[in-house]
């Protein structure tokens, strides 16, 4: 799997489906089922937390 940056933390963050994500420049090279199951396992990255609490 090789993408830009952007389609891989659209991928993490948002969790678009694969398709859209091959659009916009997701490769897949080997078994697309397998890719398929680990994006399901994936829960969506929230984006608010501290990074340092006081």
């Amino acid at each position: 799997m090789t993408a830009p940056r952007r389609v891989l933390l659209g991928l993490l963050f948002l969790k678009l489906p694969i398709e859209q994500l091959e659009m916009a420049g997701l490769r897949i090279e080997g078994d697309r089922a397998a890719v398929q199951a680990w994006v399901d396992a994936l829960d969506p990255l929230g984006g608010g937390f501290n990074v340092v609490e006081p």
